[in-house]
């Protein structure tokens, strides 16, 4: 057994208020920037074998657009805002009035995905240090148009000498076309430690 798989129900519960916080707080921010209100779902919270997550998110294969963050400081992990490509088009035509984008890779396009993964990532960060007090430095975000396999692969690849568990905070923006995007969050297995600890939850 890992230690990921020792989190209980009520662990795995803070984790869901922290993924809900910090949703609503991406959601109002998306929905100022694209001037209409933008829906989610309530996270999901678990702990998923790598094969798992990857079926989760559609299998290896699937294509994804993505903004990649590494954070550090006082908690170090992986955050990725993952758009399909019809919640992309949809917010690259209300901030670019863009509706028929060929090249994720064109400069503007780029430039725009990278924002709106700052304003979520931003969302999160602030729900996670006002729970915590725990700093938390994204990196510059990077933005990928490639399947999900590769995107993940680096994030992936720091968690396998923990186990072969993640635990996953997912949550699913939906607009009238429901169109997704999910943020996927994660920490090392020290800091899922330390934000328990913070939040008066024990040590995993």
């Amino acid at each position: 057994m890992s230690e990921l798989t020792k989190l209980n129900d009520i662990q795995l519960d803070v984790f869901k208020e922290i993924g809900s916080i910090g949703a609503g707080h991406a959601a109002k921010a998306l929905s100022e920037l694209v001037n209409r209100p933008v829906q989610l779902n309530v996270p999901s919270v678990g702990v998923f074998t790598f094969d798992h997550l990857l079926d989760h998110l559609g299998g290896a294969d699937h294509p994804i657009l993505a903004s990649v963050f590494r954070v550090e400081d006082d908690v170090k992990g992986w955050m990725f805002v993952l758009f399909e490509h019809e919640a992309a088009r949809y917010l690259l035509a209300e901030l670019l009035g863009e509706t028929n984008v060929s090249n994720w890779e064109e400069d503007l396009a780029v430039s725009a995905i990278g924002e709106i993964g700052n304003i979520v990532l931003g969302a999160y960060l602030t729900a996670l240090n006002q729970l915590t007090g725990l700093r938390m430095a994204p990196s510059i975000p990077n933005v990928v148009f490639d399947m999900v396999g590769a995107v993940l692969s680096q994030g992936l690849a720091e968690a396998s000498p923990y186990g072969n568990e993640v635990l996953l905070i997912d949550t699913t923006f939906v607009e009238a076309d429901h169109a997704t995007s999910q943020f996927l969050f994660m920490p090392d297995l020290e800091s899922y430690s330390r934000l328990l600890t913070a939040l008066g939850m024990g040590k995993v």
